[in-house]
């Protein structure tokens, strides 16, 4: 994506590009106008590289954890091209989006980012005034200086819509009770094992627990109880 080029234009590098499986970053960057042309880094190999930076400048970082997930990169070796790009007068804005990373076995390279991000960072942007209460309870050095707080906007339109009718009908679950859905990522520190259990010592015959979405490498789906009311549906939805 590269948008509404104008002389002048104020050149936006946004990193990691999740634009893919979700709206957020298409819905933010599509709505800024002629006088800021944003495009993505196209991975953490182009991050690395640093190539991104001849035509940056600024640097909207959003989910930090993308460069360690699968071991690519380094938190000093991430830290250090962040450093590299300020030095050159680049500015750095790192949007918030987590406390700590999804994965547990991230927490130690998490923390090392952070430390590093919070320093660097010229703009720490949240999307809540809950968010910042969540961050200050973390004892995060996060100087008041650099903070904004730019809500989150909605997904409306992101996303087809369907009557509830028609969403039971689609899945099979026509003729169901009470349907729970837990949705998104199935990962660990959301305990579906643990949910799934705890559903089944309250569900009638007829009620229903689905999971739908991607199941995280930190999830075994054999822990997940062998019973026609649990509902398992992997893979990105």
């Amino acid at each position: 994506m590269q948008r509404g080029l104008t002389t002048g234009a104020i050149r936006v590098r946004f990193f990691p590009d999740y634009r893919e499986s979700n709206p957020y970053q298409s819905l933010r960057y599509d709505n800024l106008g002629a006088d800021i042309a944003a495009s993505p880094i196209e991975g953490v190999a182009d991050f690395a590289q640093g190539q991104w930076q001849r035509d940056a400048d600024i640097l909207h970082l959003h989910w930090e954890a993308a460069p360690f997930i699968r071991d690519e990169m380094t938190p000093e070796a991430f830290l250090d091209r962040l450093s590299v790009f300020q030095a050159q007068g680049g500015t750095i804005v790192w949007t918030i989006h987590n406390i700590a990373p999804h994965d547990t076995r991230h927490l130690a390279a998490a923390e090392a980012v952070r430390l590093g991000l919070l320093q660097l960072a010229d703009i720490l942007h949240l999307h809540s005034l809950a968010a910042l209460a969540a961050v200050r309870r973390e004892g995060w050095p996060a100087a008041p200086a650099k903070l904004r707080i730019i809500p989150h906007g909605n997904y409306d339109g992101a996303y087809p819509i369907f009557t509830q009718a028609a969403a039971r009908a689609a899945l099979g679950l026509d003729t169901a009770g009470q349907v729970v859905l837990l949705p998104g990522q199935i990962r660990d520190y959301k305990a579906p094992a643990e949910l799934a259990r705890a559903f089944l010592e309250v569900a009638g015959p007829k009620d229903r627990l689905l999971l739908r979405g991607h199941l995280a490498s930190d999830v075994d789906a054999a822990t997940l109880p062998e019973d026609e009311r649990v509902v398992a549906v992997f893979g990105f939805a």
